[in-house]
């Protein structure tokens, strides 16, 4: 977070989503607020920390707390909606449901393009090969998620070359950008 904001600070045009993590991070620091007291076992268990404590500096809620309340669920573009894990296209209004942009696993949509937009989502692990079709077809449902965070330690030798790369994609141009995961 602490790049994000220098960068944006310097005038940098970046824009960033709200997830499922920074969701639970929020929830957390809020409970903590009312109660600091209690123990946030499920954020622990997300994130390791030597001194729980620290998370909750005096600091957060000046630099971090407002940076993570003010995260769009989602970014509309000219041509795309860009959303974390994707939109309840059941819903008589699919921006109204927070849950499903945050966490949803699957969106049902079989048309060529939804309001007229293309949808770039994550949350949901998918193949390299599943990635590069999507964006070769130029689908209305594009997925970046590889897994990079399962990291190459949880990959067998036939899932690394499909999965645990971090996936970028030039909307301009349709370039896929991918990483392979370095880290364990």
């Amino acid at each position: 977070m602490d790049i994000i904001l220098g960068l944006q600070n310097y005038g940098f045009d970046i824009h960033c989503l709200r997830g499922n993590h920074e969701e639970t991070l929020l929830e957390s620091y809020w409970q903590y607020l009312e109660a600091p007291d209690k123990e946030y076992q499920q954020l622990k268990n997300e994130i390791e920390l030597r001194e729980w404590d620290d998370l909750f500096e005096d600091d957060f809620s000046l630099k971090y707390n407002h940076f993570l309340t003010n995260l769009p669920y989602y970014f509309e573009l000219e041509d795309f909606y860009l959303v974390h894990a994707g939109f309840n296209l059941n819903s008589e209004n699919p921006f109204a449901d927070k849950y499903a942009m945050v966490s949803s696993r699957k969106m049902n949509f079989q048309g060529d393009l939804w309001q007229g937009k293309r949808i770039v989502f994550g949350h949901t692990i998918t193949s390299l090969d599943a990635i590069q079709n999507a964006i070769a077809q130029k689908s209305a449902l594009i997925p970046l998620d590889n897994g990079c965070y399962i990291g190459l330690s949880k990959t067998n030798e036939n899932q690394r070359e499909q999965y645990a790369h971090l996936c970028a994609l030039n909307l301009n141009t349709w370039e896929l950008f991918k990483q392979s995961c370095i880290d364990g």
